[in-house]
């Protein structure tokens, strides 16, 4: 019994005691000994051949594998009670579609030139497989007379057959027997029957432990396979990530993947933040595609609630969205771990997955079934309703009442996969003018296939006029900027804060007093009077036209009064000087002030620099309000205080005014 199985975990709940010992039999009888199951698991193993002859092409197993792969399953089916006289018409057709074409050719000749009456029996399974152990038997006394007393082996073609062989033996019947052991290999990574690269144990795996156990049990690092190296391997894999060959449980780009993948979604994250400038067009599909949606009603004891579900035959399992089964406050039955095919031919890392059984109902409860469902934290994204009038009179001609209807789109909830959709469809088709197809199923009726043309095509566009055409070749914008210049920027920031911290003061009546930090050797500033009186003039028409003129003046007046201003001394002008214009800002909707003067220090005329671009900006200090917010949490006691025109109560020293 394999350790720390389910099997295993049964039998150690038993206390060891005689009378337990049938109980434990019977138990494992009902657990593990169900017909019906086994007797599924061998016919999909049949079709899973199938599906391998028809993929794999020239990495076939080679015949005598294969003829021992079909001689277990169908011995294992006999002893189920399905033999080969009562199943032959089923087991027949899966037989010969996992034979190679060459074989299903000497088949068909060997079947034709038999000559008998009973053309029943030319096709029985029985004799399918005689022909096929004479067909084993033929290849190996070929392979005697060819490699003869084993004195040309170092031939080409006998190369290539022993590299298709675990086992270099002495070409005998006992080969026969030693490939049959061969074909059950176990994983290298958890011991247990199935291929390396499926195994389910990898995502819990660093690369590195993934390659030394392979190393380890002495397999190919291209194929996985005993008995061969990577460079002598004729394998055509080939990785999904690179492209090299190799799987991609052994890729070393994968695992540079993973490192970067958090880091890459937060790079991601904080560029779509500092964009500030986009165009954006949405234009939709000229035609809608309905996909086979319905209402469905699912319930958990007294719940119960009604969801939109997909009926989606491409995938195997059936899901429930996460949010949805803590709603019905379901409780799990088991769990499973699996990866996903995705389009394109990508494989999903491995994830557990909860499973759930729930009730499932149509909407006019005549239908009801118990479902196991997966959990999946989203389903899709949005479908459509199907809200076409004439295509919903049409089907109310036929007598056919869709369930997923309407203008809006709720959420697909629920998925229901090819495991479900077998024995819920009905098998009915109603295929409409439009050519959209009715399907029908015990939950109702649904539609799929592609629908009219759009009357009306939306085109939705956000375009912005400031956009600033030089940003789009400008190195900053992507966080490329030269070390000299980031050097010369960081010691400008320290000398202007250190120069701030030098010169502020407090004044007699408590005001604090700044000086401007100019920058050294800044350019000429413009300090032309008539520029700043020209402004002045078209702002006062503009409050005298809206009746504000008065609240505007008022508001000097006061700041003269207050100290925040003041007249430029007469012995002071013929100084060097610069006139800042200003603007008034109306707010009607304050309660306070409604009109408010704004000073305008990046006004400047061609050929001259205004006041902005003649003074440093300093480091930026916006990072330090967070400790400060989170520093008022540490006492006991915190208090906080408004105040007034904060920014008109720093008052410039003499030499800046």
């Amino acid at each position: 019994m394999v350790p720390d199985s389910r099997a295993a975990r049964l039998i150690s709940s038993f206390p060891i005691t005689t009378e337990n010992y049938p109980k434990a039999v019977e138990q494992l009888k009902l657990r593990f000994g169900r017909e019906d199951l086994l007797v599924q698991i061998y016919v999909r193993d049949l079709l899973s051949l199938v599906l391998k002859n028809a993929t794999t092409g020239k990495n076939a197993p080679d015949l005598a594998t294969l003829y021992d792969m079909l001689e277990t399953k169908l011995r294992a089916l006999e002893s189920l009670g399905r033999t080969k006289e009562k199943f032959a018409d089923f087991l027949e057709p899966l037989v010969e579609s996992c034979l190679p074409e060459n074989i299903l050719r000497a088949w068909e000749r060997s079947r034709i030139s038999e000559s008998t009456e009973d053309a029943t029996s030319q096709r029985s399974l029985e004799k399918l497989m005689c022909f096929l152990r004479h067909e084993v038997e033929s290849e190996e006394m070929i392979r005697l007379a060819r490699e003869g007393f084993g004195k040309d082996r170092g031939s080409g073609a006998i190369r290539k057959d022993c590299q298709k062989s675990v086992y270099k033996d002495e070409p005998t019947a006992a080969t026969l027997i030693s490939s049959t052991t061969g074909a059950k290999l176990n994983c290298i990574f958890c011991d247990r029957p199935h291929l390396n690269q499926d195994c389910q144990r990898l995502s819990d795996m660093s690369y590195e432990d993934r390659k030394s156990q392979v190393i380890r049990k002495r397999c190919c690092l291209v194929c996985l396979k005993v008995g061969h190296l990577a460079k002598r391997c004729h394998s055509s894999v080939r990785c999904l990530i690179c492209k090299r060959r190799h799987y991609p449980l052994l890729c070393p780009d994968l695992r540079k993947e993973k490192e970067s993948n958090f880091s890459s979604k937060d790079r991601t994250a904080d560029n779509e933040q500092r964009s500030t400038e986009t165009l954006l067009t949405n234009l939709p599909s000229e035609h809608e595609i309905y996909l086979k949606t319905i209402m469905i009603r699912l319930r958990n004891r007294d719940k119960e609630v009604c969801v939109r579900a997909l009926l989606d035959d491409g995938s195997q399992r059936s899901y429930i969205e996460r949010n949805l089964a803590a709603e019905l406050f379901l409780s799990s039955s088991g769990r499973e771990i699996f990866s996903q095919g995705l389009f394109g031919g990508g494989i999903s890392p491995a994830s557990e997955h909860k499973r759930y059984m729930v009730n499932v109902e149509s909407l006019n409860r005549k239908y009801s079934t118990p479902l196991s469902l997966l959990e999946q934290q989203k389903i899709c994204s949005t479908l459509p309703r199907i809200h076409d009038r004439k295509l919903l009179s049409e089907l109310a001609s036929r007598g056919i009442k869709l369930t997923d209807v309407g203008r809006d789109s709720p959420p697909i909830r629920v998925l229901l996969g090819a495991d479900i959709l077998g024995s819920i469809l009905t098998g009915r088709i109603e295929v409409l003018s439009s050519g959209v197809s009715a399907v029908e199923t015990l939950l109702g009726w649904t539609i799929l296939g592609l629908g009219k043309k759009r009357e009306v095509v939306n085109l939705v566009t956000l375009s912005l006029q400031n956009m600033d055409v030089l940003k789009m070749w400008d190195l900053e914008v992507l966080g490329i900027t030269d070390p000299i210049e980031k050097i010369n920027e960081s010691l400008l920031e320290e000398e202007t804060l250190t120069h701030f911290k030098e010169t502020i003061r407090i004044c007699e009546d408590q005001r604090y007093e700044v000086a401007l930090p100019w920058l050294a050797g800044h350019p000429a500033r413009y300090d032309k009077y008539d520029a700043a009186e020209s402004r002045l003039r078209t702002a006062t028409k503009r409050l005298i036209n809206e009746n504000y003129f008065e609240a505007y003046n008022n508001v000097f007046k006061q700041w003269e009064a207050e100290g925040i201003i003041e007249a430029v001394p007469i012995n002071q002008l013929a100084k060097e000087v610069h006139y800042l214009p200003h603007r008034p800002i109306i707010k009607p909707s304050s309660s306070t002030t409604k009109v408010r003067p704004v000073f305008d220090a990046s006004f400047k005329k061609p050929g001259f620099a205004c006041l902005n671009e003649c003074l440093s900006v300093g480091p930026s200090l916006i990072h330090k309000i967070l400790p400060l917010l989170l520093r008022f949490r540490s006492g006991a006691i915190g208090l906080i205080a408004d105040v007034k025109q904060a920014f008109l109560q720093i008052r410039l020293r003499t030499e800046d005014r």
